[in-house]
């Protein structure tokens, strides 16, 4: 049985289906009707719109419409036999992973989403002390431990907007201070601010070929140092106790990251930075595409400044911020 379905169409639409239909009747509305029924009464190769309407009106169209819903019933029914036989053969041969025992982990100690942010942006202003001083804090070995008032991550994921920090800061600076605060104070923000700028149009910001940023240097290519780095396994308990903090929780002071990144491309491995910031890339919470490839070029001296009495003395941020091994321990 051939089902034609006839419409009354806008005549451009009309013309431009004609080509995909074989019959139509031009006129009516919306019918079912059987074609060869239809032209085998009539000895005719198209019924007329009279009969067509006539067999709309019919008790015989009744029958057809009742006879093709039970055909697409028997029909969805056989369908649907046949997926579920296919999805209980799929099924069977599925094995869930069994989940691993994490009763020996330690619990997240960043919470995300906005709310945190901004409760710990009114945290972070609550230090007024710091605020009215405007000073580096002194670095002692609870510094480069996590903190309640951290923020990167949250500007990182946009939980917190970097002009709402600005200004709340802005507002309670001149509110204590009395005149507006020195650019130096904006100095982190701005930092963000200036590798977002610098990797405008630079596809190849965050490598050294081809980048015309960067200074081309003969980097050594140790895989099994980078690996050593990378797990905390240097031999050197200060980088060992960062990178170790770092793969628990996914993030490290500032200080911290010069002293991991310095180490591994001006220290004893001379490693590729690119290999570093890969890791920083997969471990960091707020690892950002500009902010970490424009950190490694400028720890490595690979651009912005090449002077090599900018690097980080690892002694000397051991002596200041941990004298007595306590972050280590």
């Amino acid at each position: 049985m051939l089902y034609q379905i006839i419409v009354r169409l806008d005549e451009n639409l009309w013309h431009s289906i004609i080509p995909e239909l074989e019959d139509f009747i031009p006129g009516v509305d919306i019918l079912d009707y059987d074609f060869e029924l239809s032209t085998n009464q009539s000895n005719r190769s198209m019924p007329t719109i009279d009969e067509v309407e006539d067999f709309h009106e019919g008790s015989l169209f009744e029958a057809m419409m009742a006879e093709e819903e039970q055909w697409y019933k028997e029909r969805n029914e056989e369908m649907l036999r046949e997926i579920n036989e296919e999805m209980e053969k799929v099924l069977l041969n599925v094995r869930l992973p069994e989940f691993p025992d994490l009763s020996g982990l330690k619990p997240s100690v960043w919470i995300g989403g906005e709310t945190e942010a901004l409760s710990r942006l009114e945290r972070h202003l609550e230090r007024k002390a710091w605020v009215a001083s405007f000073g580096r804090p002194k670095m002692t070995a609870q510094s480069l431990l996590f903190s309640q008032t951290g923020l990167s991550p949250y500007l990182r994921f946009g939980s917190l907007s970097p002009r709402l920090f600005d200004q709340e800061l802005t507002e309670l600076y001149r509110k204590i201070k009395k005149v507006n605060p020195p650019l130096s104070f904006h100095c982190q923000l701005l930092m963000r601010e200036f590798f977002y700028c610098a990797a405008t149009n630079n596809p190849k910001f965050d490598h050294m070929v081809g980048n015309p940023m960067r200074v081309q240097i003969p980097w050594d290519h140790n895989s099994e140092a980078l690996k050593r780095w990378s797990n905390g396994l240097t031999g050197f308990p200060r980088i060992n106790a960062i990178m170790t903090q770092f793969r628990e929780e996914g993030w490290i002071h500032l200080v911290a990251r010069h002293a991991v990144a310095c180490f591994l491309t001006m220290g004893d491995p001379r490693i590729l930075w690119e290999e570093g910031m890969k890791v920083f890339d997969e471990l960091l919470l707020d690892a950002d595409w500009s902010v970490n490839a424009g950190q490694w070029m400028w720890l490595s001296c690979s651009s912005f400044f090449q002077q090599f009495f900018h690097l980080f003395c690892l002694l000397s941020f051991g002596r200041k911020a941990d004298p007595n091994g306590d972050y280590i321990r």
